[in-house]
């Protein structure tokens, strides 16, 4: 039971009797791990996938999932691991930190590699009846590649949690952003945030959440019902 996941491979061989420079060998790929390495305390989690993706959106796409004949098609590998570690310190804080090394590749020589690793934390206070809480999450990323080079994002907040009444919460947040993904030079800024989650009841969620960044405004709003 500390080891679970599946495995679905398929192996497509396309040949042409009149012409061979058109036969291809294409590969169907999907599979998630998960080993408990340390029951209750440190797992690892591992995927691969190989996809037939379109190589241009200007031309037919590909089925998703499906091997196809199409010239308008780049084989597609993900490959990725993400080790992590949770607990508490006393009853007072939880904790978790996630690490998160991932690799994508196509059979195009044209189409470089590109390599992610991405660290997250968080330290909280522990779950409970308490109507106030706070916590602290950071996360950092770096993408690699011959194309762009090497870009990196990094994120840090500290929050504060009001619990109203047993189904409504309020969160207030500030921190820093620091980013290179919209090119050079880094850009740096502090951020601010404030937000709301309401559950009535088992079957129904609602949360909203306001930040303002470097970029601007962002909002996220979800709502769940079963």
């Amino acid at each position: 039971s500390r080891v679970r996941g599946f495995l679905d491979y398929r192996l497509h061989d396309l040949r042409y009797s009149s012409d061979s420079s058109l036969d291809s060998r294409q590969n169907l790929l999907q599979s998630r791990f998960t080993v408990d390495a340390i029951r209750n305390f440190a797992s690892v989690e591992a995927r691969a996938d190989i996809t037939q993706e379109s190589r241009t959106p200007f031309g037919a796409a590909p089925a998703s999932g499906a091997s196809t004949a199409s010239a308008n098609r780049v084989e597609t590998t993900v490959l990725q691991v993400a080790p992590w570690v949770r607990g508490t310190v006393g009853d007072y804080a939880q904790y978790q930190l996630r690490s998160r090394v991932g690799e994508v590749r196509t059979d195009d020589g044209t189409i470089p590699d590109t390599r992610t690793t991405e660290w997250s934390g968080r330290l909280g206070s522990a779950s409970g009846g308490t109507r106030f809480g706070w916590a602290l999450e950071g996360s950092t990323m770096k993408v690699r590649s011959d194309a762009i080079g090497t870009l990196d994002d990094s994120r840090i907040r500290a929050r504060l949690f009001w619990t109203a009444v047993p189904t409504l919460r309020f969160v207030v947040s500030g921190g820093v952003d620091e980013t290179d993904f919209a090119g050079p030079p880094t850009q740096r800024d502090g951020t601010a945030g404030a937000g709301v989650s309401w559950i009535p009841s088992e079957r129904t969620q609602f949360a909203a959440l306001y930040e303002r960044r470097g970029f601007g405004d962002g909002f996220t709003a979800s709502f769940t019902h079963r």
